[in-house]
């Protein structure tokens, strides 16, 4: 700390835990460091977060390739340092660990799933979400494609919502489900431009499924 507040080095680079920032997605460090700690220069980079995040001073460069779950779906990659601009870039990973998969056979079909590509999964962990399944068929054939591309691991997340509410001697139509109030709700919002209701409602449903799956698990 002595040495921060004497050094006249423009740059810091460290393994730094500050406040404020992203160490996951959604995960907010509340702990640690003061941002004003590095009010005195020019850039800070850091690693320790996994999440790249950035407030313009303090860089947060994030893994380098994905490790865990909660890497899904967030940039990876590496960074350039050019030390006489001090230009930054950013070098994406095109390798990805963990996917997920929504299953609906409610809007897809076998021709749907045909025009699919499977090869992204191989030697990765996979997650299907399976918010409607009707036709078993389908489903086995989807998993045969799936299975093919001989993924390092693969976890099946269905809604178990029916069965909770029946081990609970709940009767069902006594109120309404929660993903009808979750469309109702949608239904009722002014979306702003570009957002499609049809999208949002499937992206609350999967994560619905997947809530209940892990409260399922837990208790």
């Amino acid at each position: 700390m002595e040495y921060l507040k004497t050094t006249a080095a423009p740059v810091i680079l460290g393994h730094l835990e500050i406040t404020g920032f992203e160490m996951d997605q959604g995960n907010v460090c509340l702990s640690g460091m003061n941002k004003s700690t590095f009010d005195r220069f020019d850039l800070v980079f850091s690693g320790h977060f996994h999440h790249k995040s950035s407030d313009g001073v303090i860089h947060y460069l994030g893994n380098q390739y994905q490790i865990t779950w909660s890497d899904y779906n967030d940039p990876r990659g590496f960074h350039i340092l050019d030390t006489e601009t001090r230009e930054l870039t950013f070098i994406l990973n095109p390798y990805r660990l963990f996917h997920k998969i929504t299953y609906d056979d409610s809007t897809q079909n076998f021709a749907y799933w045909k025009q699919q590509d499977f090869s992204p999964y191989a030697n990765a962990y996979v997650k299907v979400v399976v918010t409607h399944k009707q036709n078993p068929y389908l489903f086995d054939t989807v998993m045969d494609m799936l299975y093919k591309m001989k993924p390092i691991d693969v976890t099946i997340v269905e809604d178990y919502t029916e069965a909770i509410l029946e081990s609970a001697h709940t009767t069902v139509n006594q109120a309404e489900s929660t993903t009808v109030t979750i469309n109702k709700c949608v239904d009722s919002m002014t979306m702003p431009g570009g957002v499609e209701p049809g999208k949002l409602k499937g992206l609350l449903q999967e994560l619905y499924v997947e809530a209940v799956n892990e409260d399922s698990s837990v208790s």
